[in-house]
């Protein structure tokens, strides 16, 4: 489930439950759809509810950020939980990704 949240040029994108490759495609092309038409300042994927992620959710990840940057938005993941940690470490992107609220274990 995707739940988008549009503050005073900040968008996020709260994700609950499972990031798998059947889940991506739509939270990709929303997510994509709403970053390139309302251009924010800010844009947050919230993962502090998702129960579980393959390297789909990687993908997904990656690719927010890379079209973030290449509008000068800036991006963040807010929270990722554990299951969202475990690959974000042994991935590496916790050294390229910034995150917010992270856990002591990433």
């Amino acid at each position: 489930m995707l739940e988008i949240i549009n503050n005073r040029g900040t968008m996020s994108f709260k994700i609950t439950g499972e990031i798998d490759h059947h889940s991506v495609k739509n939270i990709k092309e929303t997510i994509d759809m709403k970053i390139i038409e309302t251009r924010p300042d800010a844009v947050y994927l919230d993962l502090s509810e998702v129960s579980f992620m393959d390297s789909s959710g990687l993908g997904l990840i990656l690719g927010r950020y890379q079209t973030s940057s290449k509008l000068n938005i800036k991006f963040a993941l807010y929270k990722p939980s554990e299951a969202v940690c475990r690959i974000i470490r042994i991935s590496g992107c916790d050294k390229l990704i910034n995150i917010i609220g992270k856990k002591e274990a990433i």
